[in-house]
């Protein structure tokens, strides 16, 4: 099974890329609303998209990308500036990863109907 890592995100990117604009996306994919939380969905159609968080991921040494590697405060400066960003942007990025992993997680937990 793969991983949901920078890694993973990345080559979803590139698809997602291929296939046309991300609201029209998002709204066929049966389930993404209850992976993604609105605000998340939000930024993904909003500016700091695709480019903004491919250029964070890209900046990102291979460890960190399959989180081998925690990224403190100065790890996070570097990514930012090799991304053309701001911190806060990646601070915020580590926060979407570690949201759609526990709703990953969630989803996977069987119910107790």
């Amino acid at each position: 099974m793969q991983t949901l890592d920078y890694d993973f995100l990345l080559e979803q990117f590139k698809i997602l890329k291929k296939l046309g604009p991300i609201e029209k996306i998002i709204a066929q994919i049966p389930g993404m609303r209850q992976i993604l939380s609105e605000q998340a969905i939000q930024r993904m159609i909003s500016g700091h998209s695709l480019k903004t968080t491919e250029a964070m991921i890209l900046s990102m040494t291979p460890a960190e990308r399959r989180l081998e590697s925690p990224i403190g405060l100065s790890r996070r400066d570097r990514i930012a500036r090799g991304a053309g960003t701001d911190s806060s942007a990646v601070a915020e990025l580590q926060m979407q990863l570690d949201d759609m992993r526990r709703n990953m997680r969630d989803l996977r937990r069987p119910r107790g109907d």
